[in-house]
């Protein structure tokens, strides 16, 4: 079923797209809850493909990491991990995941 929301939002193209913004953001968050894709505050199915991002699934490896009581891999150790993990990557997979058995597995 549907579900509607009666906004009254200002005849304003700016407060307009603002709002549906953030409708859009809440509802990919609530769809990526959902289908597991994060873990705490961390988003485990990012795809690394830029350097932006390479920083970020690093930073996150590195907090989940701290958070399963997993022993401490250096930035650098689960930059070549994160590397080689993406050799191998299925598409339906998360890079962080997968990366955190491949350092479990060193």
């Amino acid at each position: 079923a549907g579900h509607e929301l009666d906004l009254e939002i200002p005849n304003d193209a700016l407060i307009r797209n603002l709002v549906l913004k953030v409708l859009l953001n809440a509802h990919s968050t609530l769809l990526a809850g959902r289908l597991g894709r994060y873990e705490g505050n961390w988003m485990t199915w990012v795809k690394p493909s830029n350097r932006k991002l390479i920083d970020r699934a690093i930073r996150y490896i590195q907090q989940i990491q701290g958070k399963r009581g997993m022993p401490n891999k250096n930035y650098t150790e689960i930059c070549h991990a994160l590397f080689e993990t993406r050799e191998t990557l299925p598409v339906d997979s998360s890079i962080v995941l997968k990366t955190l058995s491949h350092l479990n597995e060193k």
